[in-house]
């Protein structure tokens, strides 16, 4: 819980990782999370819809959280039996399982050689480029963990 939440407070939040209880707490009115899936693949949801202020009722939570959820399948995140309701009640595996997925899905969107162009060194003998480019980025990083491997 403590790396979700350092991972949270580097998109400008200042929660406390020694409290696992806050990020529940802080996640109930889907902002965060809003936060999170936006820095995963910008610009999926429009903070414009979003209800916000310091004490949100549970209709205006509930909209936040419908759209989060929604975003977060549209993103490629695996949503079975999670509802606003969950989010909202703060139920604690839910919610991980959710944050974890759209960290993951975001870190893994990061994985191309237009931000590191190191990863050229990867491709196989008589492979190409657009070969290479083609393969999900859960392979790339499977072929730069074995290239390591090689290497030590």
């Amino acid at each position: 819980v403590a790396q979700f939440i350092l991972h949270i407070n580097g998109l400008g939040y200042e929660l406390d990782p020694s409290n696992p209880a806050t990020l529940f707490e802080c996640c109930q009115d889907g902002l965060i999370l809003a936060a999170l899936i936006n820095d995963a693949v910008p610009d999926t949801i429009d903070t414009r819809v979003l209800n916000v202020g310091s004490s949100l009722n549970p209709f205006q939570m509930t909209e936040n959280n419908n759209l989060v959820i929604g975003s977060a399948q549209a993103i490629g995140c695996r949503i079975v039996n999670i509802g606003s309701a969950d989010l909202i009640e703060g139920r604690e595996h839910l919610v991980l399982g959710l944050i974890w997925q759209i960290i993951r899905t975001g870190l893994l969107a990061r994985i191309n050689l237009h931000l590191h162009p190191e990863l050229a060194r990867l491709l196989a003998e008589g492979e190409t480029l657009e070969e290479f480019l083609r393969l999900p980025a859960e392979a790339i990083l499977l072929r730069w963990v074995n290239y390591h491997l090689a290497r030590s």
